[in-house]
This record gives structure tokens, C-alpha cells and sequence, in this order.
């Protein structure tokens, strides 16, 4: 996200914390959802 952001040219030191913050929360996001998966698939076999 951040390399598309620097792309773009918006990374100035007005907007880089925020975009520092807003790709890290992403990227969490997207862990969870990965992670999510196979408990889920666990859970339904085990059910």
C-alpha cells in the first residue's frame, strides 16, 4: 500500500504517518482474514 502511495507521490511528512498507520492496520486485517480460514474449516469439521 505504501508503495503505491509513494507512486502516486503522496508521501510527504504531512501524510506518511497516516498512511504508515492505515497500511499496518491492512495488513492486519488481511492476517486475520487469512488466519480465518482454516479455523473456520476446523470448526465445521469438528461440529
Amino acid at each position: 500500500f505504501q508503495s503505491w502511495i509513494q507512486t502516486l507521490g503522496w508521501n510527504n511528512t504531512r501524510t506518511l504517518p497516516g498512511f504508515t498507520k492505515l497500511s499496518k492496520l491492512y495488513a492486519f486485517v488481511v492476517a486475520l482474514a487469512y488466519i480465518s480460514i482454516p479455523v473456520l474449516a476446523l470448526a465445521i469439521l469438528k461440529a
